[in-house]
């Protein structure tokens, strides 16, 4: 005979699965989905109903709002002349979306799309500019106005570069202490 809690009908072993995958889903959202800010965190949250919604939730998210998220872009531009046409170029993304969806306990597919305000030293290209990037997992592509002139930008997502996989269970910990 099995094991069965009181509220649920479900075997033990059956709610013990259920939980590990939800956790490793919830794990893949927090590392497989891009770096977020603490603002960006906070936001999230309050519109899926704060603290106590996002506890009772079955699931994990399939989708979240990007909001002031700062990123560097190796930058080009043909308006520059020759051997100055590439350079770094800071990225702010100013409002943006991003979904994906969850193949067995981790997130696939995961895209995005930003409006962007830039800053780029271009020789012969105006400094600022505004545009809009593409994301697909972890690079992203972007297009930005500079003054007239057109700068085509790529960029990786560092964070994901840098973060190894138990990098929740090692945040998790610093949070702790």
């Amino acid at each position: 005979s099995q094991v069965r809690p009181a509220a649920n009908q479900k075997p033990a072993e059956a709610i013990v699965a259920d939980y590990s995958a939800l956790h490793e889903r919830w794990k893949s959202y927090l590392s497989d989905t891009g770096f977020q800010y603490p603002w960006e965190l906070t936001l999230n949250r309050k519109l899926r109903g704060g603290f106590e919604e996002v506890a009772r939730r079955e699931d994990a998210p399939t989708s979240r709002y990007i909001v002031a998220h700062p990123t560097l872009a190796v930058a080009y531009s043909d308006a520059s002349p020759d051997g100055s046409q590439t350079r770094l170029m800071g990225v702010v993304k100013i409002v943006g979306y991003k979904w994906w969806k969850y193949s067995g306990r981790r997130a696939k597919n995961v895209w995005g799309i930003s409006a962007t305000a830039t800053l780029a030293d271009l020789p012969e290209v105006n400094d600022t500019g505004i545009g809009v990037m593409v994301e697909y997992d972890q690079f992203a592509i972007g297009w930005s106005s500079h003054g007239g002139d057109s700068v085509v930008s790529l960029s990786l997502d560092l964070g994901a570069v840098l973060r190894g996989p138990d990098s929740l269970e090692g945040w998790l910990s610093k949070l702790g202490n």
